[in-house]
């Protein structure tokens, strides 16, 4: 017998000899809804797959909705441990959006949302346990945890908060600049705390979401390596400087599986400071090798040439031609042949 069927085990006594007809449906509806909250609860903490774990849940919480209105018409219907249930589904929501399984959700069904200049709160449906629960909850939280999007492009102000704990409902501190930089999610009260007579339960896959995969909850030694990149890239000194420094990181053994993942070393230097030519958006691999062929590497010697040797290469005509002197024009370091991507 699971856990959330000891939860509802006293619940389920037979309908007494007295109950007239229609009470005795309503016991029977009653234990019918309490049979799919511990369905749906089992099903959403056992399966592996995030779109079937978040549409269980829902189903729990709806049901379990159903189940408390039916006790409100119903006064002979007692609900001994509603609180335990609905700390349980909150438990598991929690789990659900630190693993990130509320955006996968979410991502397959709804155009990306625009990343914003600055969001105070920075928690939506995805990542508020909040808005995916129709309950008072606020009696079985005790505080906050806040959980960053441990990836590459993560600055390293919020990779470093990762975990972190904030005692209390309110001022929750600004770690996080945009939504999909980070949330804060429910520190929940045990059973213990709550003054439950339940075993106390660790939810299984104690994972989340990275862009390498699921990994341990706490980062584990991705969100080490993270760190350690974040670090170089966010110096304060010339690009030079740091690329190389970050090379040499990279071939510490220790991150070879990461590097791998990632798409290799050189990926992952790319995607910081990559070469000028390789980031004008639409250009075709044969016009980039042309220019580098050129010997223009910069955008202050792109510039310079002759829009006739520049039309002589294959890929570039009129109207790429016009799109890389754009490009030529927005950048600000035009003598250098890569190009600063950090954000922090």
């Amino acid at each position: 017998m699971s856990w959330f069927s000891r939860i509802f085990g006293k619940e389920k006594a037979a309908a007494p000899p007295e109950l007239t007809p229609l009470q005795a449906m309503a016991m029977e509806q009653a234990a019918s809804f309490m049979r799919q909250v511990n369905e749906s609860l089992q099903l959403a903490n056992n399966s592996t797959n995030p779109e079937t774990k978040v549409s269980r849940l829902e189903v729990a919480r709806s049901k379990l909705k159903d189940l408390q209105l039916l006790a409100q018409r119903h006064p002979f219907i007692k609900l001994q441990r509603l609180e335990g249930v609905q700390r349980s589904i909150v438990q598991l929501a929690v789990e659900f959006s630190e693993a990130g399984y509320y955006a996968q959700t979410d991502q397959r069904k709804e155009p990306a949302a625009p990343v914003l200049e600055r969001d105070e709160s920075c928690r939506d449906y995805r990542q508020d346990v909040r808005k995916n629960i129709n309950f008072p909850i606020d009696d079985i939280v005790k505080g906050w945890r806040f959980c960053a999007t441990i990836q590459l492009r993560t600055p390293l102000r919020v990779l470093s908060r990762h975990g972190e704990i904030h005692q209390g409902l309110t001022d929750l501190p600004p770690i996080a600049h945009a939504m999909w930089e980070g949330a804060w999610t429910l520190v929940l009260k045990t059973f213990r705390e709550l003054g439950i007579d339940a075993p106390e339960v660790t939810l299984r896959n104690g994972t989340m979401a990275s862009d390498i995969g699921q990994i341990p909850r706490d980062g584990g030694d991705y969100l080490k390596f993270l760190l350690k990149v974040r670090e170089i890239i966010e110096e304060l000194s010339p690009i030079e400087v740091r690329r190389t420094r970050l090379r040499e990181e990279l071939r510490n053994p220790a991150w070879a599986y990461f590097c791998r993942k990632l798409g290799g070393k050189q990926a992952v230097v790319n995607q910081f400071f990559p070469p000028f030519i390789e980031t004008i958006k639409g250009l075709p691999a044969n016009a980039v090798a042309g220019i580098r062929e050129c010997g223009l590497t910069t955008p202050a010697q792109i510039t310079a040439a002759a829009d006739a040797k520049l039309l002589a290469i294959k890929g570039i005509g009129p109207a790429k031609l016009k799109f890389i002197r754009s490009a030529c024009d927005s950048v600000t370091d035009k003598d250098s042949e890569l190009v600063d991507l950090v954000e922090r």
